[in-house]
């Protein structure tokens, strides 16, 4: 099944990284392998605009790196001396960051080279420069192409770049390229249809929605045409498509919802629920209508108000990307469902680029604006290269340093198969200086509580048109529409917390939520002035949930400063913090009988579950869509080549958080 994706990242990235090699002249040194290998797969559509601008980010050499690594290894590492010792900002610049001598090299090469420093890291670990693409040209001796790549226009060098010597003891390494982060979230699909169509506010006067019943007692179906009868029997998914508020096709949870189904009232009943705590959230563009959203969001769900005392704004807020507002309404709705009364900050980028999220994150960690910073947003690791991420993970070791967690979403597409052709995990969440968090399904009881969870991961297969009432003869096998991103990096070693992965890599993820959009969460959003509900998921709703059970975590361990990252602190946990998530099944699983002119024979739930992979067990159920009217069957669990298994597993990392056992075990840690 071929899926209209609404977004892809660009995943370009040229890379310079100064080898230990003799100069090639006095001037300048070669940077090897810094040609992407992206531009081979690529149209070549010719020279750039010279006149047009363009970043450059250099990656500076820390006074001290050998010392650097070795403090934030030992920081968050138990039974060590500096364990939980953590640095203030201030101090982090003055041990760790650049020297005053690179950066008077970087300053004077760039105004040398008619290039502006348009910053400076706050770390003293990283540049960027801007100047005209003439201008970078001429500086790195390079030459810069416009690429067509998956349907996108970028920019990126045809040849290796070259460093001045001046910068030899001063730079570690650069990048300049177009790059671009997207947001993490995703909507249920009716395949042969449409997605569902947000519900003005006022169709509901109550404030309830959309069916929390999605998972219902098994239902047969027969459909007769054209000399093909069709039966299936199994679970039923999803509520009647006729129905209107409060059970509107197909599901969508609201908070009481999320909190009877993960066990979170103990929690409150105890007094956690994040006070004293603050949240960051870093996203590009913003919604300007965010505040007033959450507000009804919380009055609809019966949370406190977001007022200018718990809720504060960094950056610009603007209305210049739909999906960027659908990402920063759902983070900061949903972290303050979690967290209800600890305040959030929203950092706003103004534009997904590298560069500019960059710098929201640089100002998050170095102003130690929380003791969590929640990004549902990545790219693919393979479109990296050692200039972004060591920019990167330099401002990841910053807050590790300083005491504070940042996590990243992994992505949506499973293996990325289905996107890319290879399989691939997503970055930042692959870096080991962040905690990277996966998805969830989960099935509610009649009560509310959990029924079941699986991994997040989706299949489908047609089994009856809804335009033409046919049945289809066989069943159309559609195939995997999306799922929790996880796997093995392919750059960054295993970090000796992992060591119970049974990984040869850095593996993700580390832990995961509810992510699934067919069992995804309502979300109130102003779009063109009218104010809607719509039901949404990816492991971009997963990513501020959990960040928002860390801020009452630290709440817990009664600490502002921060408890470091989280990754390191969810292995080997006591028995019972963390809800293990392991391969799930049904007598009950879709399967059905089809007589035509040839005579008549079965088709198994494992047939109508197609592709598995290496996935033996998972539900799956009968689902009308609300736009095709068709009829499928729809699997959960199903998460390409990834599978859940006891234990760690890459759709889930080590499982779900179980509520006040597991912030009063990680507390005890502290």
């Amino acid at each position: 099944m071929k899926i209209p994706l609404r977004f892809l990242p660009c995943l370009l990235l040229a890379t310079a990284t100064v080898a230990s090699m003799p100069a090639q002249s006095t001037s300048t040194l070669a940077a090897a392998n810094s040609t992407p290998s992206f531009i081979k797969l690529s149209t070549d559509l010719g020279a750039a605009d010279a006149s047009q601008e363009i970043d450059v980010t250099l990656a500076l050499a820390s006074r001290d790196s050998a010392a650097l690594d070795k403090f934030v290894n030992d920081v968050r590492t138990p039974g060590t001396g500096p364990y939980h010792q953590f640095l203030t900002p201030a101090e982090f610049v003055q041990q760790f960051g650049a020297t005053s001598e690179s950066l008077k090299a970087v300053s004077e090469f760039a105004g040398k080279r008619g290039l502006k420093v348009s910053s400076i890291a706050s770390n003293h670990l990283s540049a960027t420069l801007r100047g005209s693409v003439a201008s970078v040209q001429k500086a790195f001796g390079v030459q810069i192409h416009n690429f067509s790549r998956n349907g996108q226009l970028v920019r990126s060098n045809t040849s290796n770049l070259v460093l001045d010597s001046s910068l030899a003891t001063s730079v570690t390494a650069a990048s300049a390229s177009d790059y671009f982060f997207n947001p993490d979230h995703v909507q249920a699909l009716d395949p042969s249809g449409k997605p569902l169509k947000p519900v003005p506010l006022s169709a509901s006067p109550q404030g309830i929605f959309f069916a929390n019943g999605c998972f219902r007692s098994p239902e047969t179906i027969t459909k007769s045409k054209g000399g093909v009868t069709a039966t299936y029997v199994g679970n039923r998914y999803g509520s009647d498509i006729n129905s209107g508020p409060p059970n509107l096709p197909s599901c969508g949870y609201d908070v009481a919802d999320v909190w009877g189904g993960y066990n979170l009232k103990p929690m409150y009943s105890a007094g956690l629920d994040g006070t004293g705590e603050s949240i960051v959230i870093v996203d590009a563009y913003g919604s300007t209508s965010i505040k007033n959203d959450a507000n009804l969001f919380s009055q609809i769900n019966g949370l406190p108000a977001l007022t200018s005392t718990n809720f504060k704004v960094i950056g610009k807020l603007t209305n210049g990307n739909a999906s960027w507002a659908g990402e920063t309404t759902l983070d900061v709705e949903w972290a303050h469902a979690i967290a209800p009364n600890a305040k959030i900050v929203l950092e706003v980028a103004p534009t997904n680029s590298f560069a500019d999220l960059y710098n929201a994150e640089l100002d998050a960690i170095s102003h130690h604006r929380g003791v969590v910073v929640s990004n549902s947003w990545s790219g693919f690791e393979s479109g990296t290269s050692a200039g972004l991420r060591g920019a990167f993970d330099a401002i990841l070791k910053e807050a590790i340093a300083i005491g504070m967690d940042v996590n990243f979403s992994t992505g949506d597409f499973g293996d990325n198969v289905i996107l890319l052709g290879y399989a691939d995990v997503g970055y930042p969440a692959s870096s080991p200086y962040a905690t990277s968090i996966g998805g969830t399904s989960l099935a509610l009881t009649q009560s509310h509580t959990m029924k079941f969870q699986t991994g997040w991961g989706n299949n489908i297969t047609k089994l009856i048109d809804g335009a033409t009432g046919d049945p289809m003869d066989p069943p159309e096998e559609e195939g995997f529409i999306f799922g929790a991103t996880g796997g093995n990096s392919n750059v960054y070693n295993k970090p000796s917390w992992q060591v119970g992965t049974n990984q040869p890599r850095r593996a993700t993820p580390d832990i995961s939520w509810l992510a699934d959009p067919y069992t995804g969460v309502e979300i109130v959003q102003t779009i063109s002035g009218t104010t809607y509900v719509e039901v949404i998921g990816g492991t971009s709703l997963a990513c501020p949930m959990f960040s928002a059970i860390w801020a009452i975590t630290n709440q817990k361990a009664n600490t502002t400063v921060g408890l470091g990252d989280a990754a390191s602190m969810l292995y080997n946990l006591p028995s019972g913090a963390v809800l293990d998530v392991v391969p799930f099944s049904t007598a009950d699983n879709v399967h059905g009988v089809i007589k035509d002119s040839f005579g008549t024979y079965a088709v198994n739930a494992t047939e109508l579950a197609t592709p598995l992979d290496y996935t033996r067990y998972f539900y799956s159920a009968l689902y009308q869509g609300a736009s095709s009217h068709s009829w499928y069957a729809l699997t959960f669990g199903t998460d390409s080549t990834l599978y859940t298994k006891q234990g760690w597993d890459n759709v889930t990392g080590v499982g779900t958080p179980n509520g006040l056992k597991f912030v009063t075990d990680i507390a005890n840690k502290k």
